[in-house]
């Protein structure tokens, strides 16, 4: 059984007719609809007729169909997608509806699925030649290509604004990356030039100490018996350090 109520206690208040108890569905009331969409409600076709008040299904077809499209519409209007004018919130909310529900949101349309309220529909005026459902089912038979307004106002949208979000993410890693990449260079050339002066100072001091042993072993020579030196490079080293001390004396 549907959890509505019977007949008497949902009837439309389209126009200002009939009243109705407050209700609500999908957590919008009825009320909503009429502050929310005022254009759609001063429709001539649907509003000031009443013979479709008599089948009560295609009534709470109707209620539903509204609350479900009024829901969307609050959505648009409390959050905008950037670039959108408010002369197309309706139009992006009958896309919303239609993605959500893959029914067209069309007065027209639903009078004449309703088998039930056949008479009464045939009742009602011809719809002019350009009214709203044809410019929306010529704009819903290629839901895949964008439109001009849809990518009028994608530019500056929230996947643009993650995307530079991104960018600007790896542009500060590879930053830092350079940075790094700069620092170690640095070291590495200051730590090459510290290598080279210590190199550089401890040749120095092995040359010094070659020197120093040097001296010290012609002193050694110097100080011995030369009947006692028994290598010929030490004798030869004896005399020639001799004759260099006797001349300098001289």
């Amino acid at each position: 059984m549907h959890p509505l109520k019977p007949r008497s206690t949902y009837w439309l208040h389209f126009g200002g007719r009939t009243s109705y108890p407050r209700r609500t569905y999908f957590g919008i009331t009825s009320q909503a609809v009429s502050s929310a969409i005022p254009g759609l409600i001063q429709s001539p076709k649907v509003y000031q007729t009443g013979k479709f008040h008599q089948t009560t299904s295609f009534s709470l077809q109707i209620l539903i169909s509204t609350m479900k499209f009024s829901g969307f519409y609050n959505k648009v209007i409390s959050n905008p997608p950037s670039g959108m004018t408010e002369a197309n919130h309706i139009k992006f909310s009958k896309e919303e509806y239609y993605n959500n529900t893959q029914k067209l949101f069309v007065f027209e349309k639903h009078l004449a699925l309703d088998n039930s309220t056949a008479n009464s529909s045939s009742q009602l005026p011809n719809p002019p030649a350009n009214s709203s459902s044809e410019l929306l089912i010529e704009n819903s038979s290629s839901p895949a290509s964008p439109t001009g307004d849809e990518t009028n106002r994608r530019p500056m949208g929230v996947k643009k604004a993650k995307r530079s979000e991104v960018e600007t993410t790896i542009l500060e890693k590879k930053l830092k990356i350079l940075e790094k990449n700069v620092t170690e260079g640095q070291r590495q050339g200051s730590a090459f030039v510290r290598g080279n002066i210590l190199q550089e100072q401890l040749n120095l001091i092995q040359q010094v100490e070659a020197e120093i042993k040097a001296q010290q072993l012609e002193i050694s020579i110097m100080e011995k018996d030369p009947a006692s030196l028994t290598n010929k490079f030490a004798l030869w080293s004896y005399y020639r350090r001799g004759s260099s001390l006797s001349s300098s004396c001289r």
